[in-house]
């Protein structure tokens, strides 16, 4: 493409009204459609500049290339953005009422994506592939009449001053092109997602950027821990705790729990817990180097400890069997853990797995009762989750104003999407972030393009 006769009208006058996205994810795309919709009749354009060769990359890759669109909706907007370690107390406002998950759940529907709601409350095309939405995506965007040009990697983005007011000036350079365009914009959105582009667009422009870092990862535990071998089998409902010395280093406290479905893999912890865990501890994950203990309760709708040792006192009156129990037979709280974590569990207080009720003695019950409650275990690393690849870090919503995700520093530049310190946990969180984000800019870019 001639870099001079590219989009050479913003080029050749620079007030001319346009709005240029910088990624094209699912926030950038969105954002996109939401403005193009409205500019139009007002003689604006939509551009969007993508950096890579494959737009939505995410979007197709998510949910195990299922793409978990969003969550169903939740009862209040605090229920919702419980959701998100980073913004939830923030997000509270236009978040949450400018574009809800209803609206999601309507939007795409009126596109043409019929969605199914799983009973995890996950809603996914009912398609089963991602192609699915990001198709539609496309689809409604070039409908629209919206610009996209990919292979155009954003290097500068630049204030400019004119005699009608701000404007910005976009620095690209295409694919195998050393030199670079500059192209005019009277709006521009920076939705680089979790790309250290967007970081450092955003750090070139005073903005407040918190390092990316990890988060929604599974644990590796440490080798020889007590569900060592169990690979495959899930705890349906658990509370997962992160241990932390005082600054003495005598005394253990716990600085986060999270409670749900518990997985245990062929190196350490996953599932619900585990993941949620990760994301709401994930800077003291990343300032401990992703090394300490974490404390394992497998029944946290017992109320204590004494309850469940009357319980096993009373099981062992009227058995004689073996404490781990036959293939077939039943073992205290079965409903709760699966059988081979209670032979793990019994083999770790007396050794093996031989023993019988009648053998327990009150101490063997006790440490039996402690451990069920608070086992402790040791891990030394973490492990990507194979269907998320969820980062924290990003632009501070403080930079922002929240009711247009306009910057507070620069007028006619927004920011969305995961570029923003803004994350939620598994279950499609981030991507309605990234919607919610996407429609309220372009809401604004439409709303300013109007009055001028």
């Amino acid at each position: 493409m001639d870099r001079h006769t590219f989009l050479g009208e913003s080029l050749g006058n620079p007030l001319n009204m346009n709005f240029f996205v910088v990624g094209a994810g699912a926030s950038g795309m969105f954002a996109a459609i939401t403005a193009a919709r409205q500019v139009s009749r007002f003689g604006a354009t939509v551009h969007v500049l993508e950096a890579t060769r494959k737009p939505m990359k995410k979007i197709l890759l998510s949910g195990g290339g299922r793409c978990n669109v969003l969550h169903r909706p939740l009862p209040t907007p605090r229920d919702l953005t419980a959701n998100y370690p980073r913004g939830h107390k923030e997000l509270i406002g236009p978040f949450t009422t400018k574009f809800t998950q209803q609206d999601t759940y309507d939007w795409f529907e009126e596109i043409g994506v019929p969605l199914k709601v799983e009973e995890d409350g996950r809603c996914f095309p009912i398609t089963d592939s991602s192609e699915t939405v990001a198709n539609a995506l496309r689809t409604e965007a070039e409908k629209l009449g919206v610009d996209i040009r990919l292979g155009c990697k954003v290097t500068k983005v630049m204030p400019m001053k004119d005699r009608e007011g701000n404007g910005w000036h976009l620095h690209v350079r295409q694919k195998n092109d050393p030199q670079e365009t500059i192209l005019a914009a009277s709006h521009v959105m920076l939705a680089t997602g979790s790309s250290l582009i967007g970081h450092k667009l955003a750090t070139d422009l005073d903005l407040h950027v918190t390092p990316l870092m990890p988060s929604l990862f599974s644990f590796r535990l440490q080798s020889g821990h007590l569900l060592e071998g169990l690979q495959g089998v899930t705890l349906p409902d658990v509370e997962l705790g992160l241990l932390c010395c005082n600054q003495k280093g005598k005394k253990n406290k716990i600085t986060h729990k999270q409670r749900g479905p518990l997985l245990v893999t062929h190196r350490g912890l996953s599932g619900p817990a585990a993941l949620k865990l990760s994301s709401f501890a994930a800077k003291q994950l990343n300032d401990t180097g992703y090394t300490g203990a974490l404390t394992l309760n497998c029944l946290p709708a017992h109320v204590t400890q004494d309850m469940v040792r009357d319980e096993l006192h009373a099981f062992a009156n009227e058995n004689n069997g073996l404490v781990t129990g036959g293939k077939h037979s039943l073992y205290p709280m079965h409903s709760y853990i699966p059988r081979r974590v209670w032979q793990a569990y019994v083999c770790s207080v007396v050794g093996h797995d031989r023993v019988r009720w009648k053998e327990m003695s009150k101490h063997h019950v006790a440490q039996l009762c402690n451990v069920l409650f608070n086992a402790r275990l040791a891990f030394v690393g973490k492990d990507t989750n194979k269907e998320e690849f969820v980062t924290a870090g990003g632009v501070d919503l403080k930079d922002l104003h929240l009711q247009t995700m306009e910057t507070k520093r620069w007028k006619h530049l927004y920011v969305g999407g995961e570029l923003l310190n803004v994350d939620g946990v598994t279950g499609g969180f981030n991507f309605q972030s990234c919607w919610t984000t996407g429609h309220i800019v372009g809401q604004a870019v439409s709303a300013s393009i109007s009055k001028r």
